[in-house]
């Protein structure tokens, strides 16, 4: 008797404060700054049309996303 068994694999996205960069540290109201980011694909399947946002404060409370709309590469599977 043969059983067949689907297992579902996942991405898994993750970083870390160290992965996170900002061109000005102490901006002025109005200055533009920009955002660097190493994102990083743990899991098991590559993750296609990932979302990702930027907040200004806790998203949990009250946090302003700051709508950063840009294309994000494929991120592949066990990229740490």
């Amino acid at each position: 008797m043969f059983a067949c068994v689907w297992v579902e694999q996942y991405p898994d996205l993750t970083l870390n404060a160290s992965d996170i960069s900002f061109s000005s540290e102490t901006p002025i109201t109005g200055e533009n700054v920009t955002i660097n980011a190493t994102i990083h694909n743990i899991g098991e399947a590559d993750a296609n049309n990932a979302s990702i946002l930027f907040y200004d404060g806790e998203p949990a409370s009250e946090g302003c996303d700051l709508q950063l709309h840009h294309p994000y590469r494929l991120l592949s599977a066990d990229n740490p």
